[in-house]
């Protein structure tokens, strides 16, 4: 993908105004569980970065927002990976504001791809499954656990020969191993019973009981996002964060068998997912390195540079592939959504029957009553007139 050019992002007016005398501010990108995102200009270097401000504390004693963002530096600062973006400086602002600034990635976020195109093919999928890996195991290598994976945290760039190239891009929940083992306090994004920490939708069954997490927790996490793209919806969804926790706690997976177009899932890939969402921590893949190591024979299939060259040309030149299903909110939904049929074609409906020729009935009297079609507010409004009829009637007889 082209490089951007960074002069028809900000003014000479705007330079003026630089942040921190060196960037300039140009649009927000996002808001994630540490800070705000910018898009922003570095002016000596004449390149586009991000910049991520922390969230100002609740509290003036509260301490925990701080933390948790030098947590995620210091996480950004230790990896040095092809598919992390990288820390380029972090500070304190002269009013006060601290902030980190990372590389700016050039691509779609995996929830942009899955929008457009509601499931991928498997050996796309496998292709990004595999850079996501590597960049956890490359994690997982320096004692961090990234506790939060999910298509938002991943942005996907276009290589050189079109293939895909998958950058982590959000560590907000980082884990630094401690050396005593000890689990460092929650940091719970919904409030959840238990002290559970995490987006709801995409928590692992140990991060649901508020049990310490390891490398596993993130195994787990790679099997959810394997389903979600292989068949374009979540395996677990509900209407509330606690439903959706307690689902993931004790419901086991649903099954993946196809693809919404009819392709069989293949053996291996199918058992890999399924592994990756065991329940117990100690039935999953042991470490990141294990689970790519099963990746590459998951589909049995060459390098996937013409299929992704293929979906990239269809993003700009081309409508949707096709797609058999979109985002749609549901009804009351706390921001989570799910996908529901868009394009699928109903399916047949079996011949009727010829009914044999019916014989004049002989009319009977009184006739018979038809259903009175009360819906549930007039039953209940019967029931409390009958209640007060009853109730005045024992008044009357006193």
């Amino acid at each position: 993908m082209p490089r951007t050019s960074t002069a028809e992002y900000a003014s000479p007016a705007q330079a003026a105004h630089a942040f921190d005398g060196r960037y300039v501010i140009i649009s927000p990108l996002g808001s994630s569980h540490t800070g705000r995102t910018y898009l922003a200009r570095q002016l000596e270097l004449d390149r586009l970065v991000v910049i991520k401000f922390m969230h100002e504390p609740r509290s003036a004693r509260s301490s925990r927002p701080l933390e948790r963002f030098q947590r995620e530096a210091r996480a950004l600062a230790r990896l040095d990976h092809p598919h992390v973006a990288r820390l380029l400086d972090y500070g304190e602002a002269a009013d006060g504001r601290r902030y980190m600034v990372t590389e700016h990635v050039e691509g779609r976020p995996l929830a942009a791809l899955q929008e457009r195109f509601g499931w991928l093919p498997q050996e796309r999928v496998v292709g990004l499954l595999d850079q996501i890996a590597s960049a956890l195991a490359g994690a997982h290598d320096h004692g961090l656990v990234h506790r939060n994976l999910k298509p938002r945290s991943v942005v996907v760039s276009e290589s050189r020969d079109g293939s895909d190239h998958a950058h982590l891009v959000d560590f907000g929940l980082v884990k630094e191993s401690a050396p005593d083992g000890a689990e460092p306090a929650s940091h719970g994004v919904t409030g959840g019973p238990g002290g559970w920490y995490g987006t709801p939708r995409y928590l692992s069954p140990e991060q649901a009981f508020g049990r310490p997490s390891d490398a596993r927790t993130d195994v787990y996490a790679i099997g959810l996002l394997a389903f979600e793209l292989l068949s374009g919806r979540p395996p677990f969804d509900a209407h509330s964060p606690i439903t959706c926790a307690y689902m993931h706690a004790v419901v086991a997976a649903p099954a993946l068998d196809a693809q919404p177009d009819g392709t069989p899932i293949a053996p291996r890939l199918r058992d890999l997912v399924a592994r990756c969402l065991a329940k117990a921590p100690e039935d999953r893949f042991p470490t990141m390195h294990a689970l790519r190591a099963a990746l590459e024979d998951a589909t049995g299939t060459a390098s996937t540079a013409e299929r992704a060259r293929a979906e990239w040309a269809t993003m700009v030149d081309q409508p949707a592939r096709g797609a058999l299903l979109k985002l749609r909110p549901r009804p009351r939904d706390r921001g989570l959504v799910r996908l529901t049929p868009r394009t699928q074609p109903p399916s047949p409906r079996p011949p009727a029957r010829p009914e044999p020729p019916r014989e004049a009935a002989a009319e009977v009297w009184p006739p018979r009553s038809r259903p009175l079609g009360l819906n549930r507010w007039d039953l209940w409004l019967v029931i409390l007139v009958a209640f007060a009829a009853a109730l005045l009637g024992a008044l009357l007889g006193r």
